[in-house]
C-alpha cells in the first residue's frame, strides 16, 4: 500500500517537472523570437513595438527600399543615355522596364499607410518619384525619336531627378 502511494506520488512529480521544463522552453523560445524580430534603436537595444512604432518601422523599411530602387533606376537611365549607339530595341526594352518599375513603386508609395510624422518624407518621396518618372518619359521620347534635343532634355530631366533623390537621401530617416 505504501509503495503504490510512492509510485503515484513520483509519477505526479515527474509530470509536474516535465510540465515546468516544457513551459520554460516555450517561454524561452518566445523570448528569443521576440528578441530576434524586434527592431533596434541607435544603441543596438531592442525597441518595444507599440502599434504606432510598428507602423513607423514598416514605413521606414519601405521608404529605404524605394530609395535604393530609385538609385538603381537612375543608374540604368544614366547608362541608357550614355550609350546612344545601343540597338533601339534594347533601349526600348530597358526604358519600358524602368518605366514599369517606376509605376510599380508609385503604386506601392500611394498604397502605403503613412505615419503622421513621416508625411513630409512621403511628400519628398512622391516628388522624387514624379521627377524620376519624368526622366524616364524623356528618355523614352529620346528612344522614340533619337535627336540631340531629346537627348539633352532626357539628361536634364535625369539630373533634376538625381538632385531630388540626393535631397531625399540626406534625410536622417534614410540612413542605414
Amino acid at each position: 500500500m505504501f509503495s503504490d502511494y510512492s509510485v503515484e506520488y513520483n509519477g505526479r512529480i515527474i509530470q509536474r517537472l516535465l510540465l515546468w521544463i516544457l513551459s520554460f522552453f516555450i517561454v524561452a523560445g518566445v523570448l528569443v523570437l521576440g528578441f530576434l524580430s524586434s527592431p533596434l534603436d541607435d544603441n543596438g537595444h531592442p525597441l518595444l513595438l507599440t502599434p504606432r512604432l510598428a507602423q513607423i518601422v514598416r514605413y521606414h523599411r519601405e521608404i529605404r527600399k524605394w530609395a535604393v530602387q530609385l538609385q538603381t533606376i537612375h543608374r540604368s537611365l544614366s547608362e541608357a543615355l550614355a550609350h546612344p549607339e545601343q540597338a533601339l530595341f534594347e533601349q526600348d526594352q530597358e526604358v519600358n522596364r524602368i518605366y514599369g518599375d517606376l509605376l510599380r513603386i508609385q503604386r506601392e508609395v500611394d498604397g502605403t499607410e503613412v505615419p503622421l510624422t513621416m508625411e513630409s518624407l512621403n511628400m519628398m518621396m512622391k516628388s522624387t518619384l514624379d521627377d524620376s518618372i519624368a526622366a524616364a518619359q524623356s528618355t523614352a521620347a529620346w528612344v522614340g525619336e533619337p535627336s540631340e534635343a531629346h537627348h539633352l532634355q532626357a539628361k536634364t530631366a535625369l539630373e533634376a531627378a538625381s538632385e531630388a533623390l540626393g535631397r531625399l537621401l540626406i534625410n536622417p530617416w534614410l540612413k542605414p
